[in-house]
C-alpha cells in the first residue's frame, strides 16, 4: 500500500524530472550515452579477404578490430554503389550502402587504419580524374565550342529568313542550347567519394554520379556540424539528403540560384569516424531522431584508446 510519504516522494521525484525535462532540448530528453564493456568485433565472420586486411592493420597499428572491421565493411558498401541488390522481401529490394559511424577517442588512430584501408578507393579516384582531365574534359570543351559557333551561323541567318524557315533555325537553335546545358554538366568529374562537403554540394555531386557518392571521413566533425545545420538558416539539422540517399527514393530538388536537380534512385554510403562527445551532441539532437535519420545509422563505440608515440631510434 502507497502512504502519504511514499506518496509525496513520488510527486517530487516527477516534478524534479518534468523540471528537467522542460530545460533539456526544448523539452525533449537528452540522451546521455553510457558505454558498456562489449566484447570485441567478431573479425571471425568477416569474408576471409576482408579478415586477412583486419588482421594486418590490426597488427601493425594496434587498433582495436571495433575500429578497423567498420571501416573494412564501409569500404565494400562505397565500393557497391548501387551496382548490387538484393530482395529484402515482397516487392522489395535493398542495395548495399550502409551509413556506419565509429566513435573513438582523439589520438587513437583512426587515421592510422582509416589511410590502407581506404587507399584503393582514394587511389582509384585519383586515376579516373586525372584520366577525366587529360581526356574527357577536352572533348567535352570542344563540342561545347563547335556548338556555340554554330548558334552564331544560325543566328546569322535568322535574320534573313521568316516563317516556317525561321521557325525551324529556332529550333535548332534551341535544341542545341540545350545540348550546352547537358556537356555542361559532363565538366564536372563524377566524384566517387567526399569528406569534407556541405548539404548543397553533396547534392550537386550526386547530380553527376547519377546519385551515387560516399561520404568517407576519419575526422568528420565538419560533416557532423553541416549535418547538425551550419549551414541552415535556423540551425536546425538537415539530414533530408542523407534520408533520401539511403532509402533510393527520386526526389527533385529545386533551389534558388541554381538548376534543378533530379536524383533518380540515389544511393548514398557513409563513414564517419567522431570522438565520443560529438556523437553523443549529435544523439541529443531530438530533430534527428523524428526524421528517422539516427535510425538509419549502425552506430558503433570502437574502445580505441589513445596510442602513445613512440619515440624513433636514430
Amino acid at each position: 500500500m502507497v502512504n502519504e510519504q511514499n506518496l509525496m516522494s513520488l510527486r517530487d521525484a516527477e516534478a524534479k524530472y518534468e523540471e528537467e525535462l522542460a530545460l533539456s532540448n526544448n523539452g525533449h530528453k537528452v540522451l546521455e550515452m553510457e558505454y558498456e564493456e562489449i566484447p570485441d568485433f567478431p573479425v571471425e565472420r568477416l569474408p576471409i579477404r576482408l579478415r586477412a586486411m583486419a588482421n594486418e592493420v590490426v597488427d601493425n597499428f594496434k587498433i582495436p578490430y571495433g575500429l578497423v572491421a567498420p571501416m573494412l565493411i564501409s569500404a565494400v558498401s562505397c565500393a557497391m554503389g548501387k551496382g548490387v541488390k538484393l530482395e529484402s522481401g515482397k516487392g522489395k529490394k535493398s542495395k548495399g550502402n550502409l551509413f556506419i559511424i565509429a566513435s573513438a577517442e582523439s589520438g587513437s588512430g583512426k587515421s592510422l587504419a582509416y589511410k590502407p584501408i581506404f587507399k584503393p578507393i582514394e587511389d582509384y579516384e585519383f586515376a579516373q580524374s586525372a584520366q577525366f582531365e587529360q581526356l574527357h574534359m577536352p572533348k567535352i570543351q570542344t563540342e561545347i565550342s563547335v556548338l556555340e559557333d554554330e548558334i552564331k551561323i544560325l543566328k546569322k541567318n535568322i535574320g534573313k529568313s521568316e516563317g516556317e524557315s525561321r521557325g525551324n533555325i529556332i529550333e535548332q537553335i534551341t535544341n542545341k542550347n540545350q545540348e550546352i546545358t547537358k556537356l555542361k554538366k559532363k565538366l564536372v568529374f563524377p566524384s566517387i567519394y567526399c569528406s569534407d562537403v556541405t548539404i548543397e554540394k553533396l547534392e550537386m555531386l550526386m547530380d553527376t554520379t547519377g546519385g551515387v557518392i560516399s561520404i568517407l571521413s576519419a575526422d568528420a566533425r565538419k560533416v557532423f556540424k553541416n549535418i547538425l545545420g551550419r549551414h541552415s538558416k535556423d540551425s536546425s539539422p538537415e539530414d533530408s539528403t542523407f534520408l533520401i540517399g539511403w532509402t533510393g527514393d527520386s526526389d527533385k530538388i529545386d533551389r534558388v540560384g541554381r538548376d534543378s536537380i533530379h536524383l533518380q534512385e540515389p544511393c548514398l554510403s557513409m563513414f564517419l569516424a567522431i570522438q565520443p562527445d560529438k556523437l553523443e551532441e549529435m544523439f541529443s539532437k531530438a530533430e534527428l531522431h523524428d526524421g528517422g535519420f539516427l535510425a538509419r545509422c549502425l552506430v558503433c563505440h570502437s574502445n580505441a584508446e589513445p596510442q602513445e608515440l613512440e619515440e624513433e631510434v636514430a
